[in-house]
């Protein structure tokens, strides 16, 4: 058996009447906020200033009508017709038709406050900025003792960058861009974004990074004539103070590479802030960096998220990207710490990552070219559709490394160590392979040989057959090296 109730309001028809008007003018309202805001993206204008826009867009209609409505009745009423406003007693119909005659101008003058307090706001982020681009530049004066003419020792003054400034204005830069992203759609982001970058490529130039006698060697063998050979090799070891060739040829193998990337200065402690800053936006923040020169659409959202970009239709995404992209190209980053940051569709090309602890850092998407990695760990990077063009992956370590899709053309893997990943580097690959080594958790295409220095079963973490003893046995004397025996169970 079913029992039904009634519920009874305590209204009259006429208040019953005015709330059902008020529901509906309010759900008219947010249906156009929500057109305006899809329909009609403006990064500058507010969420407060868009729904006043809203609301008058939906008052005008009725507005018009009341007004018709007001007008037609004085003229019955001045011509002797059937007016309402002849009928009506007192003030109160008097009062509620200026009301509404007058409530477009009331909700006009809110609109132009809540503008006057938009630009407020614009006003201040731009002095915020400026303030800590100022910052940026701010330099002290520091004394030195060095050696004088006559012996004695000689103070002198030196101009040097103000860190502690600096990093503070790193830090304003970086609540200014979180701020924009939360208040004003991102309108600030991408800039403060540029000023990062535009930092460090200025303050930390690839052409103040330092070089192996390696790369110094391979320069120099490119830059002369087979029939100087001989005597250009005399020279470059003379004027390195090399002992004799065969110094040359120990000072220059895989091993001194190695050991060269591991002796690398630390880099500046403001530009080491300024990679962390950029590297650990927010989804929020790269999904307008996505949107900010292709304009907002389902297609070119953040494309760039590891789950997105192990899908298959990932890569057209990726090819059509149009967003923002960082851009840290001609920039010194040699043993920066990049570990878990996002540079996804990041540029990188001509700059010197040498020895970059690169540990799950997202690089899907990036363009390297004649980018130098000598000595950096790849270990469990990804780097799905990314594409490097000459460039130097010397002595580096790809432990657990995303290659999926990953196009590296013409570049070089001297002395790399690869494990637990598939190097799917085409044909180019056979003879790169040559001067690499891997053990049996590396999977290569069917068409690609296995070089015979690589042991046949997977290594250990530990003892003497650890890959890394072993890595180290083959990196110190490649030609003598002997792959271990699997052990026997």
């Amino acid at each position: 058996m079913t029992e039904t109730f009634t519920l009874t309001f305590p209204v009259s028809p006429l208040v019953g009447q005015v709330l059902l008007a008020a529901i509906a003018l309010a759900l008219t309202t947010g249906i156009a906020f929500w057109v305006l805001k899809k329909v009609r993206p403006t990064p500058t204008s507010s969420n407060a200033l868009t729904l006043l826009q809203a609301f008058a867009l939906i008052f005008a209609p009725i507005w018009t009508l009341v007004l018709g409505g007001t007008l037609w009745n004085l003229w019955l009423l001045f011509t002797e017709g059937g007016s309402v406003l002849k009928e009506a007693q007192g003030l109160g119909i008097g009062a509620l038709i200026a009301a509404l005659l007058g409530s477009p101008f009331v909700v006009w003058g809110t609109i132009l406050k809540q503008k006057t307090v938009d630009f407020q706001k614009e006003g201040h982020i731009t002095d915020r900025i400026n303030k800590a681009v100022e910052m940026l530049g701010a330099e002290k004066t520091v004394k030195e003792v060095v050696p004088g003419e006559n012996g004695k020792d000689t103070s002198v003054e030196r101009t040097v960058p103000n860190i502690e400034v600096r990093l503070g204005a790193l830090l304003s830069l970086e609540r200014i861009a979180q701020d924009s992203t939360r208040y004003d759609k991102g309108r600030d982001h991408v800039r403060v974004m540029e000023i990062l970058c535009a930092y460090v490529r200025e303050n930390a130039p690839a052409s103040e990074a330092q070089m192996s006698l390696r790369e110094k060697w391979v320069l120099w063998n490119k830059s002369t004539t087979p029939e100087n050979q001989n005597a250009n090799t005399d020279y470059f070891v003379k004027a390195h103070a090399l002992k004799d060739v065969e110094t040359l040829h120990r000072e220059t193998n895989y091993a001194s590479v190695k050991k060269w990337s591991t002796s690398l200065p630390k880099p500046r402690s403001d530009i080491q802030l300024a990679i962390t800053i950029i590297g650990r936006r927010s989804a929020s923040q790269k999904e307008i960096e996505a949107v900010w020169l292709a304009g907002e659409s389902n297609e070119n959202r953040w494309p760039f998220s590891v789950g997105f970009a192990e899908q298959d239709a990932a890569k057209d995404h990726l090819g059509t990207y149009q967003g923002y992209r960082l851009d840290l190209r001609h920039s010194n980053l040699q043993a920066i710490d990049f570990k878990d940051l996002d540079f996804a569709a990041a540029r990188f090309d001509y700059s010197r990552l040498d020895a970059a602890n690169l540990w799950r850092c997202h690089l899907i998407g990036c363009l390297f070219i004649e980018t130098s990695f000598v000595g950096a760990d790849f270990s469990q990077t990804k780097l799905h559709f990314s594409q490097a063009v000459l460039s130097n992956f010397e002595a580096c370590s790809f432990n657990n490394t995303y290659l999926d899709d990953f196009s590296p053309i013409a570049s070089e893997y001297g002395g790399a160590a690869f494990r637990n990943c598939r190097p799917d580097f085409g044909l180019g690959w056979m003879i790169a392979a040559r001067n690499t080594f891997a053990d049996a958790s590396v999977k290569l295409l069917p068409d690609v040989e296995r070089p015979k220095h690589w042991p046949d079963w997977e290594l250990t973490e530990f003892h003497d057959n650890s890959f890394h003893t072993q890595y180290q046995k083959w990196l110190a004397n490649p030609d003598a090296y002997t792959p271990p025996p699997p052990p026997h169970h």
